[in-house]
């Protein structure tokens, strides 16, 4: 079977930090707890979501815009970020409620589950898919990590990303299945 015939894996990347300490600081909350005062309304915040600062990114040796690329999900872990996912509607009911703009991806085009890409898909086909093998020919990013974001006694002393590789209609599931990503280092994956 060529490559082309095969959806390029969603990329999905989660901060192991879960909020930025100016919106929600979890070391002051925890000593609060443990000081036995009062915890208030202000020390839990709806929107405390990390900004996600990918930059560089290179697909197939074409410069993109991070930011449209990688739309937020809620994972077991938190909130993720996948890249190359399908959209909400086609993969749960109806009935499933879902948070705001969360996971919403361009429709299939050209593609199915059961058929795969169509006769003559072309290259505006979603999901992506690759056309040629090789670590240029794949996906390539930065990511950059404010001082700020970081709280070492939220989760645990590790601070930097989860990664996973997932096929384009299975949520992730970054408790199970991923790889790290520590801060100051360059990482490189192949499948």
């Amino acid at each position: 079977m060529p490559i082309y015939n095969i959806p390029f894996p969603v990329l999905t990347i989660c901060p192991e930090a879960i909020s930025t300490q100016d919106k929600f600081n979890y070391t002051k909350l925890m000593q609060k707890k443990e000081d036995k005062l009062l915890l208030t309304p202000s020390d839990v915040v709806d929107e405390v979501k990390l900004e996600f600062h990918l930059r560089n990114c290179i697909y197939m040796t074409e410069s993109k815009n991070c930011s449209s690329m990688f739309i937020p999900v809620i994972t077991d872990e938190g909130v993720c970020y996948p890249f190359n996912m399908l959209d909400r509607y086609e993969i749960f009911r109806e009935n499933v409620i879902h948070h705001k703009d969360y996971h919403r991806f361009p429709n299939t085009i050209n593609w199915s589950l059961e058929g795969g890409y169509t006769e003559g898909a072309g290259v505006n086909a979603y999901p992506d898919r690759a056309y040629l093998t090789g670590a240029t020919k794949g996906f390539s990013f930065n990511i950059l990590t404010p001082n700020g974001d970081l709280d070492f006694a939220c989760k645990d002393a590790f601070q930097g990303y989860r990664v996973l590789l997932h096929a384009p209609m299975t949520m992730p599931r970054p408790s199970q299945k991923y790889f790290r990503i520590p801060l100051d280092q360059s990482v490189v994956g192949a499948i």
